[in-house]
């Protein structure tokens, strides 16, 4: 691990905390009036950042967009349609939280699917006058983690990270002696990446074929051959696809205790939009930076689950439940599906057994329906659910 004092640079750069710049100034009257937010376009042009007041943040927002923003203690799912200002409502909430002063921006994370709607959205928070909130997608923040704790947890230079597994299948096919055109190795590729995310193996993944419409032609038994040989060629040639970097930052978070307070030190604040398009792989890394904490606000429509298909599960968000301290079970992980590739030098890549936090479960509700479920002796988990 870095040393504290000459890994200062290098923390800011890993966390995106700016260098000699202090947080941006709130107004100190409450009563003050009202003020416009200027619109993301109007910031973009301007490069400015405005002095909101919790008041002026919550200004204009209906009565069940208020609770999400304004209510901060504990986990919070929201339920909401399309339209609804699901979106308004999560972005109003950690500006309102860093407006009253129960949020450090360097330290929430807000994390979404695409990088567009990564950048849609700090665009919103700059209009809110929330400087400095890390935005990203999983494959971004998990990077940006693994690429700066690579050498102290595993060791070796970082691998290069294939673009297209088209190459690597072809290559693969023919090793095995099998003929494979530019359409089946694309539908070959689907297949590895589902199965990667749903956390399988070659050893564990037979038994979840059989009820998968594989790719023309292709028998389960092939499909494991073929996905061990990708990951055979990987290894050899010190590689990693972006479903592995998931995985071993997962992987080291869960081996490396140390590591992984100086990650959940950092980021005290989660909120996750469009959590219907979560996978087990980004669920099981939402976990791991989330330790036994349960700073997390989820916003989501399981009618809307668009990446079914590549294995993400509107399941995560309808059975959504609250982390609460003091609690006395837990959920064990199975073993990571992670080796240590040849080639690479140092410490061996993690794959101990694991166990993450068990998660309560909170009843489900309908549209307009808020729920707390009384817990004797510790914070109440929060649900908001509306539209």
């Amino acid at each position: 691990m870095p040393a504290q004092g000459a890994g200062a640079s290098k923390q800011q750069a890993l966390f995106g905390i700016p260098a000699q710049k202090s947080s941006p100034t709130r107004s100190q009257t409450p009563q003050a009036p009202a003020r416009p937010v200027p619109s993301p376009a109007a910031l973009q042009q301007n490069h400015a950042t405005p002095q909101l007041s919790p008041e002026d943040i919550l200004a204009g927002l209906d009565e069940d967009q208020r609770r999400v923003a304004s209510e901060l203690n504990g986990a919070m799912r929201v339920l909401a349609g399309a339209g609804t200002g699901k979106t308004r409502a999560i972005t109003h909430r950690i500006a309102y939280g860093i407006a009253c002063g129960k949020y450090v921006p360097q330290r929430v994370m807000a994390l979404t699917f695409t990088t567009r709607a990564a950048e849609e959205m700090r665009l919103r928070l700059r209009s809110l006058g929330a400087v400095g909130v890390q935005t990203r997608t999983f494959h971004s923040a998990a990077l940006r983690q693994l690429r700066y704790f690579w050498p102290s947890a595993i060791g070796g230079s970082f691998p290069d990270i294939v673009k297209h597994k088209a190459g690597l299948i072809t290559e693969a096919a023919q090793r095995l002696r099998m003929s494979v055109d530019r359409a089946l190795v694309r539908d070959i590729a689907a297949e590895i990446e589902w199965a990667k995310v749903s956390l399988f193996t070659p050893d564990t993944l037979t038994p979840h074929l059989h009820q998968r419409n594989l790719p023309s032609g292709i028998t389960p038994q092939n499909m494991v051959r073929l996905f061990r040989a990708y990951e055979d060629l990987k290894d050899e040639r010190n590689l990693i696809d972006f479903e592995d970097v998931l995985l071993l930052t997962v992987g080291i978070i869960e081996d490396d205790d140390a590591l992984a307070a100086t990650i959940r030190e950092q980021y005290r604040h989660f909120v996750v939009d469009e959590y219907q398009d979560v996978s087990p792989l980004q669920q099981r890394l939402l976990d791991a930076w989330l330790g036994e904490r349960d700073d997390l606000c989820v916003v989501g429509d399981a009618s809307q689950t668009i990446y079914s298909f590549t294995g993400a599960t509107s399941r995560h968000l309808l059975e959504f439940s609250a982390t609460v301290p003091g609690r006395t079970h837990g959920t064990a992980h199975p073993r990571l599906p992670l080796a240590q590739p040849s080639g690479r030098t140092g410490k061996p890549t993690p794959s101990g057994t694991a166990t993450a936090p068990g998660l309560h479960r909170i009843l489900l509700g309908t549209p307009a329906q808020t729920h707390f479920p009384a817990r004797t002796g510790s914070r109440k988990p929060m649900v908001r659910i509306y539209g």
